[in-house]
């Protein structure tokens, strides 16, 4: 089972997991997406990293409020600023046997910077000279961009 990181968030995603062999064990890098618990009807519910104060920032809105744009699933576009319906952080899960997992209760990467404000997803692991370098990409208003 994924935990949610964060009380008011709900997990609904894991995808694009990165995997390798570490001591042992089979070690798997997921792509962990979360959205807003449950909005009350005619509400909608969104999300940013708030790379200023290190904070992730839940807000809610009336469906019906003026200057409140959901033509787009995915995002809520107010007073110029977009949020996402949902966020992305990367957990490490670890096996034995490949196939079982016990799935970290707390983020391994989390957003961390302005360019990160939506999120971090699509992570790729490859060990070069004994070093597991960790590529991924970071995504925020500014657009996509690949983080090492």
């Amino acid at each position: 089972m994924v935990r949610p990181s964060h009380p008011e968030l709900e997990v609904v995603g894991v995808f694009n997991p990165a995997v390798t062999c570490h001591d042992g064990k089979v070690v798997a890098l997921l792509r962990i997406a979360e959205s807003p618990r449950g909005p009350s009807p005619g509400q909608v519910a969104a999300t940013t990293y708030n790379a200023d104060s290190r904070r992730l920032d839940v807000r809610r809105w009336r469906r019906d409020e003026k200057d409140v744009d959901v033509s787009d699933p995915r995002v809520i576009v107010t007073e110029g600023h977009t949020w996402l319906t949902s966020i992305s952080h990367l957990r490490v899960a670890r096996s034995r046997d490949g196939i079982h997992f016990d799935v970290e209760p707390t983020a391994a990467l989390f957003p961390a910077s302005a360019y990160e404000s939506f999120g971090i997803e699509d992570p790729r692991i490859t060990l070069i000279d004994g070093t597991y370098w960790i590529n991924y990409t970071a995504v925020s208003e500014l657009g996509m961009a690949t983080a090492l």
